[in-house]
């Protein structure tokens, strides 16, 4: 029964993962242009920088997993 399911919430959590990341690289550009006189523009884009780096991670293990599967079967 669990294995059945598992890629499916494999998938979704990888798919959650890259959404979030998107989603916060968003906010933080929208700080970093409206209120540009609050922060240091630079320490944004090195946040920035961080996300854009957690989502190759995460795409590279999405793509090791696929295959790691792929070669067990």
């Amino acid at each position: 029964f669990p294995k059945r399911f598992q890629q499916r919430h494999r998938d979704k959590y990888i798919t959650d993962s890259l959404g979030e990341c998107e989603e916060m690289i968003t906010h933080l550009m929208y700080v970093r242009d409206v209120y540009s006189e609050y922060v240091i523009p630079e320490s944004t884009q090195i946040l920035i920088d961080e996300y854009e780096r957690s989502m190759s991670q995460v795409n590279s293990l999405s793509k090791s997993w696929k295959q790691y599967h792929k070669n067990k079967k």
